[in-house]
Order: structure tokens, then C-alpha cells, then sequence
């Protein structure tokens, strides 16, 4: 596989020089896509992973020179693929990888593959629980707000056309779990987010590599990681163009004015900030009082804003004497304590 993060030799270099892992979006096999993608997701999920790696004390068992993840963190998209014996050369139908016989709540990379063959039809995908994302997929397409619902949009209304019963869950790839082989070891926060990374990358990597090999069906993006990719044929945009369009058209002019006078009314007669402040001073009993030495009220404010006002300093200067308890000199003359009013004040 050519291992390739930008088109044309001058950016590839430019990637070399600034030290950027290369990563490859498309392969020879692919027959949906015909040139190099630069899938910063990938990018910057390989850079945060080395980044990690490198900051891990040097005792630390990750750095083990036995330990697996020394030697992972090095490989290139290549490695990665050869270690799951992937790669360009394959000439195995999608059928061959796929089964439903392993155990699901697993990492790896999933696939809804329609039962008539005639017609083939799939969705992949990668998760670290490929059995929770199955029941994901089930709630989202039930779900009611829109961001669900048409999270996938071709494939779900695949499935609102032919129902799930047309569809056959089942496993292309077992992926790497990470922590899973670390269990037995006490692991920092840092050494365990680094195994989360690296089981995400091994997942993304071989998920971009079905689709470049067996073509996206079901799928929309050409690149794992973000639907930045998707491109939406002509078709497609229409129909949700005029879903939306009309959906105002149900209030009627009359209705519209209506609502807009009432919506002005309620605003009109809405406190401004200030005196929706004092209201709710009063109303929570947060009162300010100013006490002479012997403890007697000799004014009394709703607010920590009206007192400020009233002997002429900032109200963060009330709020801090509150809250220290401290005597200052005020503009009325002798010195006074100025006490946030609660039950106990009221007692003394």
C-alpha cells in the first residue's frame, strides 16, 4: 500500500520535514475513490498518541522494551495493516471477512451486510463495543431528534425501507483492546488514555481500509473519522432542501402578528436587570444591614448594590466586608459592620 498523506511530491516532503506520520485514505483497490485524501483525523490521533507516549516516565511499563506498545507506537499505516494481515493485495470478497460468530462486545470493525447477495448492500463501521454500537444504531434510527435519527441517513433509510429484518450484524475484524492486555498491571491515568488512543487508531486504520477496498453502499464519508468528507449527489440535497421548505407555511399570517405583539408586550413589561436583581434579593431574604457598634440596625439596603451606592464605594468592597466581617469607615460617620442579613442577624 502506498503510504501517502498529501497529493503531489512537494506537500509529501513538506509533511516529512515537519515530522507529520503518513496516512493513506485510499488504496489501489478502491474502485470509489481516484485520489490521495490528507486525513488530518488520523494525523492528529497518531501525533496525540506519540505525544503521550513521550511524556510517560521513563520507568513507566508501557516503555518496557518487551511491551507491545513501544513497538506499536512506531508503525505506519502499513504495519498497522500488517498486523491484522491486511493489505492491497487481498483479493478476498467482503462475504469472505464476514462473520457472526464471534463475540461482539469486543472492538473491531462492524458490518450490517444485506441477506439477498443478489443485491449486495452493507454498512461499516468501527466502535470498542461492537455490540453496544448495534444497539446504538437501533436507538438513533427510533430516536426523534433529527441529529440521531439521520445520523446516517443512507443507511437508515435503508433500513426504513426494507427493515432490519433484511439485515445480517455481524463482525469483519477483531481489533486490539489495549487496556484489555495491560489489565493486570496498575496503570497511571496517562498510560491508560494512551492504550484508549491506540485502540481507537487500530480501529479507524483497518475501518479506512474496508472502505477503500470494498467502496462505501451504505456509507457516506469516504474518510474515517468526520462526514467533513461527504460528498451528497444532486439528488440527494434536493429532497433535504424541500423537506424543510413549507414548514413555516402552517401559521398563518394573522396568527404570526399575534404571537409577535404578545411576544413585544411581554418583553415591555419585563423588570429591567437591576430591579430584577433587588427583587430577587428581597425575595431570598439577602438583604444588606448596616450595624452600629452595639449591634443596632441604622439602615437597611435590598441589595449589596444599593448599599454600595449609598455610602459611595464599589459593591465588591460590601461584598468582601460581608464576607470578612470587617468595620470600615463609611460616609455616615461612625464606624459600622456591615452583616449580610440571615435568620441569626435578625436575632441579634
Amino acid at each position: 500500500m502506498n503510504i501517502n498523506l498529501y497529493k503531489g511530491a512537494p506537500l509529501q516532503k513538506k509533511a516529512e520535514r515537519i515530522g507529520a506520520r503518513t496516512f493513506s485514505t485510499s488504496n489501489s483497490v478502491s474502485k470509489n475513490s481516484s485520489s490521495t485524501r490528507c486525513n488530518t483525523f488520523l494525523i492528529d490521533l497518531d501525533r496525540k498518541a506519540k505525544d503521550k507516549y513521550d511524556s510517560l516516565p521513563a520507568k513507566s511499563i508501557l516503555k518496557h522494551p518487551d511491551s507491545f506498545v513501544s513497538q506499536r507506537i512506531v508503525y505506519l499505516e502499513s504495519e498497522v495493516l500488517a498486523l491484522y494481515k491486511l493489505s492491497s493485495e487481498c483479493k478476498k470478497d467482503i462475504q469472505e471477512f464476514f462473520t457472526t460468530q464471534v463475540k461482539l462486545d469486543i472492538p473491531g470493525i462492524y458490518c450490517f451486510m444485506s441477506k439477498n447477495i443478489s443485491i449486495l448492500s452493507y454498512y461499516i463501521g468501527s466502535s470498542v463495543n461492537m455490540k453496544r454500537r448495534y444497539n446504538r444504531h437501533q436507538n438513533n434510527l427510533n430516536s426523534k431528534e433529527d441529529r440521531n435519527s439521520q445520523a446516517n441517513p443512507k443507511f437508515y433509510n435503508y433500513v426504513r425501507k426494507y427493515g432490519w429484518e433484511s439485515l445480517e450484524f455481524g463482525c469483519l475484524l477483531e481489533t486490539k483492546d489495549y487496556l484489555v492486555m495491560f489489565s493486570g498491571f496498575d496503570l497511571s491515568p496517562e498510560e491508560i488514555s494512551l492504550l484508549k488512543i491506540l485502540t481507537q487508531l487500530d480501529l479507524l486504520i483497518t475501518e479506512q481500509y474496508f472502505l477503500d477496498s470494498y467502496g462505501l453502499s451504505l456509507n457516506i464519508s469516504p474518510v474515517v473519522g468526520t462526514r467533513e468528507s461527504a460528498i451528497l449527489s444532486a439528488e440527494t440535497r434536493k429532497k433535504m432542501s424541500d423537506s424543510h421548505l413549507g414548514k413555516l407555511s402552517t401559521i398563518s399570517e394573522e396568527k404570526r402578528a399575534v404571537i409577535k405583539a404578545k411576544a413585544k408586550e411581554a418583553w415591555a413589561n419585563e423588570p429591567s436587570n437591576s430591579e430584577r436583581r433587588e427583587a430577587v434579593s428581597a425575595q431570598h431574604g439577602r438583604a444588606v444591614v448596616i450595624l452600629d457598634p452595639d449591634k443596632n440596625v441604622i439602615e437597611e439596603f435590598v441589595s449589596q448594590i444599593k448599599a454600595a451606592e449609598h455610602l459611595g464605594v464599589e459593591r465588591r468592597i460590601i461584598s468582601r466586608r460581608i464576607a470578612s466581617e470587617a468595620l470600615f469607615d463609611s460616609k455616615i460617620g461612625p464606624v459600622y459592620s456591615i452583616k449580610q442579613r440571615i435568620q441569626q442577624s435578625q436575632e441579634q
